[in-house]
């Protein structure tokens, strides 16, 4: 009897989707690593070029790391708001502007 032919087909499917979604995940989550450094880097040279080299810049980087890392970044501090340290942060803030 094959391996495969073990397994239930079901089973298959869901641990193929969840191998794409970490290998999703993981590539996404190196391109928002890379552009913080990026970002740092130019924040040093903030003010040294003029617009349309910025946005030639902006516009060189890949695909992903312009929309997917945003988006990852702006998730996860919605996430953050469900989390002890979130909810920390939230009430200091309003001890703050009380």
């Amino acid at each position: 009897m094959n391996l495969l032919e073990s397994f239930d087909p079901l089973v298959l499917v869901v641990v193929s989707v969840f191998a794409l979604i970490m290998f999703v995940v993981i590539w996404a989550g190196m391109g928002v690593s890379k552009a913080r450094e990026e970002m740092s880097t130019r924040l040093e040279l903030y003010g040294r070029q003029t617009t349309a080299t910025m946005r030639d810049d902006e516009l060189a980087k890949p695909l992903a790391q312009r929309t997917v890392g945003p988006v990852l970044i702006r998730v996860g501090n919605v996430l953050k708001r469900f989390t002890p340290q979130g909810y920390l942060e939230k009430k200091q803030r309003n001890l703050m502007l009380a």
